[in-house]
């Protein structure tokens, strides 16, 4: 497939530059940091936004759609992302999906074990005022890195417990809306709860096993949390039509992230990053005050393999403790 031998490219153009130090501001480069091949800029193909790339390398316009997508990877809206968002499908494709033993949280127990092997101490609910008066030789920060622009979208997630199962589900499922481009104006324009949004659905029982399911929801939101979300988490209930077998709710909205998490208007990804090198403009690592900053809203961007990988860059550049 022509789509698969461009993303193949776009990865070996993309290496480098999501395991190494942001290119912007440009520095001297360092002994380990990965060396740049002139053509990757080429690769990328700077010329195409992601919604283009899909027309021109895919013919289904279903499987465009499924390529489309993975501009929400990184919180944008496919007809203004740049085309090198395309590699997320690339690397689903050619190495699949992994994840830890025990769940993502394995990674917080495995991080929190390695801290304090290393003679550190976790302390959860303190408040810094001043991070100089912490005397500390470094200091990383994982808060909304914030700046100008237009912010990235961000998610209403309903988990719920359900009785009974579903006939014909599977582990994953993604519900496409009759009209995709309503859905992006709703998020991006209007700054409104999506109408008709595409619907993921994850039931882990599918492939587990158990005598009741566990759903994991999630749709599209804008960034921008003063809205009856209460209201809304109902008016998508009743569209998967599982209302009467629900045992257990909660949900996640986009207020809920700004108030848990710092998230400026609940932006899971900060600023959007739009524009066909709009990649290459996210914050750098390295903050105007001199502290480190890591998260998914600095390079290389959000996700967990991303933020992994920058907090993996920034840990090289500090040093063993």
């Amino acid at each position: 497939m022509r789509f698969l031998g461009v993303c193949a490219g776009m990865w070996q153009a993309s290496v480098p530059f999501l395991t190494g130090p942001p290119p912007w501001p440009p520095r001297p480069m360092r002994r380990g940091d990965p060396r740049p091949d002139p053509r990757d800029l080429l690769r990328v193909k700077p010329w195409h936004t992601l919604r283009t790339l899909a027309r021109a390398t895919i013919r289904d316009p279903r499987l465009r759609l499924v390529v489309e997508r993975f501009a929400t990877y990184a919180g944008a809206d496919p007809r203004r992302a740049p085309a090198a968002l395309a590699v997320a499908g690339y690397v689903e494709h050619a190495f699949g999906a992994w994840h830890p033993r025990g769940g993502v949280y394995e990674i917080v127990r495995a991080l929190v074990r390695r801290l304090e092997a290393a003679g550190g101490e976790l302390r959860l609910g303190e408040r810094v005022e001043d991070v100089r008066a912490l005397g500390a030789d470094a200091v990383v920060d994982s808060r909304d890195a914030g700046g100008r622009g237009e912010r990235s979208l961000s998610g209403f997630a309903l988990m719920l417990g359900l009785r009974g199962r579903t006939p014909g589900l599977a582990h994953h499922t993604i519900t496409f809306p009759r009209d995709y481009d309503a859905e992006f104006d709703d998020v991006f324009v209007r700054r409104r709860p999506v109408a008709d949004p595409t619907i993921y659905v994850s039931v882990p029982e599918i492939t587990e096993g158990g005598e009741r399911e566990s759903w994991f929801v999630l749709v599209n939101a804008p960034a921008a949390p003063a809205h009856d979300w209460d209201a809304y988490g109902e008016r998508l209930l009743a569209r998967l039509g599982i209302g009467d077998r629900v045992l257990a709710r909660a949900q996640r909205s986009p207020a809920d992230l700004e108030r848990e998490t710092g998230a400026i208007g609940g932006a899971i990804y900060g600023r959007a990053p739009h524009g066909r090198l709009g990649t290459l403009r996210r914050p750098g690592q390295r903050g105007p005050d001199g502290v480190w900053r890591v998260g998914g809203t600095v390079h290389p961007g959000g996700g967990l393999p991303l933020v992994m990988l920058g907090a993996a860059t920034v840990a090289r550049a500090i040093g063993p403790a």
